[in-house]
């Protein structure tokens, strides 16, 4: 494999369901519901098991639907936050198989968004080309593992060093394949907080993209654009450039985009009210990654068809659909599955006023998530339990559980969402008459906020600001920021009308 395989990894994990909230906006969401229902699905091709590893997909996104009043940012959130859930046994590691056939096998997993299922094939190809002195597909296979979680760090921490590799690394600068490849991967941590990094790393992809020929990552190097243009307050360029992506990835017949685009579309649209449509993006989509089962287990169609019909106002006919789901087997043995199922669970509780029951679905979704060892929707879970504790009256609780939510975002490098979760913990600590720590509270969110209004995109930019946002967040601060109205404490630019996972 002197060139190495096309490189064919998708994004989305983490820049989690953004066409959903292009809808959000949109006084031309109907028009572009008609335009996109409008296109033929080849059932055909749908229909038919994907053979070659290096095609197809980008559905990731986990529609975080958590008790409570849906946000958008839960939804933006949805894909840079999980990977597609799946069963392990298609992606066992032969152990006579060659590190290309691994490599391809990676890339056909990541292509189809199915981080989960790809990692093994990565770590383990990187290991046999190192082996071999392989400097050039070792970097390809070390990208596709660090993009599939295999070296857990702060998003921030993993993006500067891929901006470190990317300017001196000569394999990146020569390899026109290889350096889209890693654009790819950085392009998704950089969504979650930095839009002005994130534009740059996609607009490279779509520039590399089309004299290599490949139109797949051209129309999903768009959307992602469009996502940007969203965070920019472009609103009529963010709609045309996400419509052009989900067009793209339905007439190419794209299994994991269209998985993708129709399921956070679906979740856009349970948003708006617009629950019979909702319904039927979700339908689509389910039924495309049914028909292909490598694409993995569509859990954001299933999250978001659910919250239509609780919508609907058909709690009853939610909760009896939610039961079929915690039976399937591959439910039962999916510590994944059963966390995001209990999340829906707590949802429906919740519409139906029954505090104590959401209770105890959410905290088996903390429970699940961290066996699983997946904690990235835990400051949403962790967030969404303390405001359940708060309604009941245990200030006590809920401060607890908003400070960790707060401190799980950290870890995560989830820098938006931790202005937001420190608010919420300064308000409980009001309610709890702390208000010298509530004043302290606010004050670290002021500075975050203020490194994140002070986004740059060089690379002494983003070291400067992953240090100062750790001080900050460790509370260690001037204090410059005391004073400021704790209004301005909590926004979080670009993305305060969305949840980079959602």
């Amino acid at each position: 494999m002197k060139n190495g395989p096309s490189c064919r990894s998708a994004p989305g994990t983490y820049v989690l369901g953004r066409c959903a909230a292009i809808l959000l906006w949109s006084g031309q969401c109907e028009a572009f519901v008609q335009t996109i229902i409008r296109l033929e699905v080849n059932v055909g091709r749908i229909r038919r098991r994907v053979h070659s590893w290096s095609a197809r997909p980008e559905h990731e996104a986990i529609f975080l639907t958590l008790p409570g009043r849906a946000s958008t940012r839960r939804v933006l959130r949805a894909i840079l936050v999980l990977a597609i859930l799946v069963t392990a046994s298609s992606s066992a590691v032969l152990a006579d198989d060659t590190a290309d056939t691994l490599l391809q096998r990676a890339l056909y997993f990541s292509d189809l968004y199915n981080w989960r299922a790809a990692r093994p094939y990565f770590s383990k190809s990187q290991q046999m080309y190192e082996a071999a002195g392989d400097k050039r597909n070792a970097l390809y296979a070390r990208l596709g593992a660090i993009r599939a979680g295999a070296e857990p760090a702060p998003l921030i921490k993993l993006s500067y060093m891929l901006g470190q590799e990317l300017a001196a690394n000569p394999l990146l600068q020569s390899d026109k394949e290889l350096r889209m490849f890693c654009l790819i991967v950085k392009g998704d941590f950089d969504g979650e907080s930095d839009t002005p990094a994130m534009r740059s790393d996609w607009t490279e992809v779509a520039s590399l993209a089309q004299p290599l020929g490949n139109t797949k990552w051209q129309y999903r190097a768009q959307g992602q654009l469009g996502f940007a243009d969203f965070y920019d307050g472009d609103l009529p360029g963010a709609q045309r450039n996400v419509a052009q992506a989900l067009i793209g990835a339905t007439k190419a017949g794209d299994i994991g985009g269209q998985i993708f685009y129709l399921s956070t579309t679906a979740g856009g649209l349970v948003l708006q009210g617009m629950n019979d449509q909702a319904n039927l993006y979700a339908i689509r989509a389910i039924a495309i990654a049914e028909a292909n089962p490598d694409a993995g287990y569509p859990i954001i169609a299933h999250q978001a068809r659910l919250s239509a019909m609780v919508q609907a106002g058909q709690v009853t006919a939610a909760q009896e659909e939610l039961k079929k789901l915690f039976a399937r087997p591959e439910a039962q043995a999916s510590d994944d599955q059963l966390s995001e199922l209990n999340s829906m669970g707590a949802q429906i509780a919740r519409s139906r006023g029954d505090l104590p029951g959401a209770i105890a679905y959410l905290s088996e979704a903390v429970r699940h998530s961290e066996i699983a060892g997946d904690r990235h929707a835990l400051p949403e879970f962790q967030s969404a339990l303390s405001d359940l504790h708060r309604l009941t009256g245990d200030l006590s609780q809920a401060e607890v559980l908003a400070r960790r939510a707060a401190e799980s975002a950290q870890a995560l490098g989830y820098i938006p969402l931790i202005p937001k979760l420190l608010n919420v913990l300064a308000q409980i600590q009001v309610s709890r008459k702390e208000y010298t720590e509530a004043d302290q509270t606010y004050d670290r969110a002021a500075t975050i906020q203020d490194v994140m209004i002070g986004n740059a995109d060089s690379a002494l930019g983003k070291r400067f600001r992953g240090l100062a946002w750790w001080s900050a967040c460790d509370g260690r601060h001037d204090g410059a920021s005391r004073g400021r109205s704790h209004a301005l404490a909590w926004k979080i630019p670009r993305r305060a009308a969305s949840r980079k996972a959602a």
